[in-house]
């Protein structure tokens, strides 16, 4: 797949917010740098493959670098604070005040309790779960157990497949991508539940 590569001034954007998520976001297990740029390589790769708009790509990336940017564990005002802070800081790098708008409303859509309303707030959500259908699915929901500081018992595994089992990709091309990938790691999350009986 060719990457379709953003003009310099907003690529600069993109790198300073980059640099500002290493610096400046969270450290956890789970929610810490490595974890926003996972999500924005997912949404760089899924703006090319869906061909979204120019300003829609620009938008999109910015939003999944920043989305977990504010993270406390336990606090349900997390994508709140997330978004504010996005709201102030990115009129500093030239976003124009209808893309901060529109980043804004991306970070909230990525409150676990909350619908998506369009395409790109759907689009979001499955960057941000990509990995419930990938290979490193295992190893990445390990980092979020030892953040939540839950043992690695039966319990975790029923949550873990009470989740998979729950959860939906919202654009065709997370559906494409990750189904198949996601049903397997339910059939390895249910192997380790039977196993365990």
């Amino acid at each position: 797949m060719r990457m379709a590569i953003l003009n310099p001034e907003d690529e600069k954007r993109i790198e300073i917010i980059k640099e500002t998520l290493i610096n400046n976001g969270p450290n956890l297990q789970y929610h810490n740098a490595p974890h926003g740029l996972d999500v924005w390589n997912t949404a760089r790769n899924y703006g090319t493959v869906a061909n979204l708009s120019y300003d829609d790509r620009v938008v999109l990336e910015s939003a999944s670098l920043l989305h977990d940017f504010i993270f406390v564990p336990r606090r349900d005002d997390n994508e709140e604070k997330t978004a504010s802070f996005a709201s102030s800081f990115l009129p500093s790098l030239g976003f124009l005040d209808y893309q901060v708008s529109k980043i804004h409303d991306l970070i909230i859509a990525t409150k676990p309790s909350l619908e998506p309303k369009n395409f790109l707030e759907g689009l979001i959500r499955d960057c941000d779960l990509d990995y419930l259908g990938r290979q490193d699915y295992v190893s990445i929901s390990e980092k979020l157990r030892e953040e939540w500081h839950k043992p690695r018992d039966r319990e975790w595994f029923e949550l873990q497949e009470k989740f998979l089992t729950g959860h939906t990709y919202h654009a065709e091309i997370a559906q494409v991508l990750r189904n198949y990938g996601k049903n397997r790691n339910i059939n390895l999350v249910r192997k380790v539940l039977k196993a365990t009986n």
